[in-house]
């Protein structure tokens, strides 16, 4: 599992540290099978870090999150539950 360095990228956010995110979410949560009977969550998480992305001008790493997630939601369309 990666870790961050909080300290690190706590005050000081840059292109490394919006990259870290991006990679980060797409890795751990988008496309894990964490929180699989809770899909619902990825979402809720997608949405905050692409506010999180915005909020601090990293627009292209905020775009890259959305895309990823519509494509998810899309394959989650075709899956069943139960």
């Amino acid at each position: 599992m990666m870790t961050i360095d909080v300290l690190k990228y706590k005050l000081f956010r840059d292109k490394n540290w919006a990259n870290e995110k991006l990679r980060w979410f797409l890795r751990e949560i988008l496309y894990s099978p964490s929180w699989e009977k809770h899909p619902q969550n990825k979402v809720i998480l997608a949405r905050q870090i692409i506010s999180d992305l915005e909020d601090h001008g990293f627009w292209w790493q905020a775009a890259r999150v959305e895309n990823h997630l519509h494509r998810w939601m899309a394959q989650q369309k075709g899956k069943g539950r139960g």
